[in-house]
């Protein structure tokens, strides 16, 4: 869900877009759904979970070498991909299931960012170490918990 709200929160339209940018400068999010919203439908994480087209995603999904079973995934093609593999290289790709909940917008700012470049496949690998050594960090939080509370039960138990 934190995808879906950040996808809300960090892609205007494409209407609002057209009246700013120049179309050779427009950068298009697609999240496939199943249906049209009606007119004054609000547009929201729900909503859009909702009318998922599941199928059209997993075939665009076909076209990115590798297994796809979980997700979110983030994809950015120099075309809107089709029935055949993206070529080799020019994509931008970024698996967001093991990301925290908490940190999926900035991973999700971090790809926008990246898609936006002009050579946007050429991995920016120094300004993606901070968000990854802080998902790491995030992980590594989370587990500490549930270690805490495994030896506070294994004390009890020996005393």
């Amino acid at each position: 869900m934190n995808a879906l709200r950040a996808y809300l929160r960090l892609s205007p339209s494409l209407a609002e877009l057209r009246t700013l940018l120049d179309s050779k400068q427009l950068n298009a999010n697609y999240l496939p759904v199943v249906t049209k919203a009606a007119e004054g439908t609000a547009i929201t994480p729900e909503w859009l979970l909702a009318n998922y087209d599941f199928a059209r995603a997993r075939a665009i999904l076909k076209t990115v070498p590798g297994s796809h079973l979980r997700g979110p995934y983030l994809l950015s093609t120099l075309k809107p991909p089709g029935r055949q593999p993206a070529a080799a290289g020019n994509i931008l790709f970024q698996d967001l299931s093991s990301t925290p909940p908490d940190l999926v917008q900035p991973w999700y700012e971090a790809f926008l960012n990246q898609a936006s470049q002009e050579r946007f496949w050429e991995a920016k690998t120094t300004e993606l170490l901070a968000l990854k050594l802080r998902t790491i960090v995030d992980v590594m939080a989370q587990g500490l918990s549930d270690v805490k509370k495994a030896l506070a039960s294994w004390i009890e138990y020996f005393k």
